[in-house]
């Protein structure tokens, strides 16, 4: 296991206020995803097929999102109404550059040959010691990394709304390769569109952010 600190996914509920997606999305075939290992932990089949299911989802999610975000950058930089402006905040250069190379690394990431070992429900253990974790993955990882999926994350709709299990996947593949955080008051829907009005900065730095983003392209 990598000794890089391990970061986390909670869920938060919200009320969908934000408008539907304006720019051209071009949409991805889905792509093949990681290698994915199961741990003992993960006997129980139901809990590998939403591991799996998950997995795949995240993987042409990201794909898709890199492309929106990849090919729309004039469109972007007119900062009309779009999921980009929501969940990133207003056009800027250097942040339009990071929120595409996080998305590009995702999507490269997913679609790798790397192994991506499960561990299954391992509440109340390190990482899922907290009821309310969701996900948990080793931060800044190269190649084979590990993933534990809590007790909570089989407990989230598949695909469906925000603080899903294939969000909560993405999330964790920001971590990974992206280097994201897990930013103090901006979990949750919510918290994380105020970090986009009110400090973008932080918005290109925040799991969440990417992770509703792309949830908000398919809801």
């Amino acid at each position: 296991m990598d000794i890089t600190p391990v970061s986390f996914s909670t869920p938060l509920s919200f009320s969908r206020l934000l408008g539907g997606l304006a720019l051209l999305l071009a949409l991805a075939q889905p792509a093949m995803a990681v290698n994915i290992v199961y741990d003992g932990s993960c006997a129980n089949a139901p809990d590998r097929l939403a591991v799996a299911n998950a997995v795949a989802r995240a993987t042409t999610w990201s794909n898709d999102a890199y492309n929106l975000v990849n090919n729309n950058e004039q469109a972007l930089r007119n900062n009309g109404p779009s999921p980009y402006l929501t969940w990133f905040g207003t056009f800027e250069q250097g942040r339009y550059q990071r929120v595409r190379s996080v998305l590009d690394g995702v999507r490269f990431k997913l679609s790798s040959n790397s192994t991506l070992t499960a561990y299954c429900r391992v509440n109340p253990a390190v990482p899922c010691n907290n009821p309310g974790y969701v996900a948990a993955t080793n931060a800044r990882v190269r190649g084979d990394f590990d993933v534990w999926f809590c007790n909570a994350f089989f407990a989230l709709p598949a695909n469906v709304g925000f603080d899903t299990q294939a969000g909560s996947v993405l999330h964790e593949m920001t971590h990974s390769i992206g280097n994201t955080e897990d930013i103090p008051g901006g979990y949750g829907p919510a918290n994380a569109a105020n970090l986009a009005t009110n400090t973008p900065g932080r918005a290109v730095d925040n799991a969440d952010n990417y992770e509703f983003f792309v949830e908000q392209l398919y809801d």
